[in-house]
């Protein structure tokens, strides 16, 4: 069984009582909006990268966490970002609710040490995806600058 975040809680909720073999559930929504500094965010544009970022993943963790513990098996792979464990300038919002998903992936890491439920998580780094268009309030210019200065060597050198 294969849940991603997003799909609907009906969907999640039935699919977590099929029994399977392989029971995954992977948690990779986010976003980011604008690249406002501390002072001059929108409140509404935290209460979005919050509840997008950090309610929505622990809401779809608390909905299939019984399932996983009935059956003591089960892999749940949370995408967060590089920007959790680097914080930038203008990310401050984006970068603090990715730190909230790796605190929260290695306590319930924690949690569950003792189950054959395995946590983990995944953090990419500069990927060109739609996340820039959202960032910059859908203007596609701004965005692919972001990504104009990334050469193959500089991708080749992080690894």
């Amino acid at each position: 069984m294969l849940l991603f975040y997003h799909t609907t809680v009906a969907s999640v909720c039935a699919d977590t009582k099929v029994g399977s073999l392989m029971l995954l559930f992977v948690c990779y929504r986010g976003l980011v909006k604008g690249v406002e500094t501390v002072g001059s965010i929108a409140e509404e544009d935290i209460d979005v990268m919050f509840s997008t970022n950090v309610t929505g993943l622990v809401n779809m963790t608390q909905l299939v966490m019984p399932g996983f513990k009935s059956r003591n098996r089960g892999d749940i792979i949370n995408v967060g970002s590089i920007a959790g464990r680097e914080p930038y300038a203008g990310g401050s919002i984006y970068c603090a609710t990715k730190a909230a998903v790796r605190s929260f992936t290695d306590s319930l890491r924690r949690e569950l040490i003792s189950t054959r439920i395995r946590v983990m998580e995944i953090d990419p780094g500069q990927v060109e995806t739609e996340f820039s268009v959202v960032r910059f309030r859908g203007d596609k210019a701004k965005a692919g600058s972001v990504y104009a200065c990334v050469s193959l060597h500089s991708l080749l050198f992080v690894f």
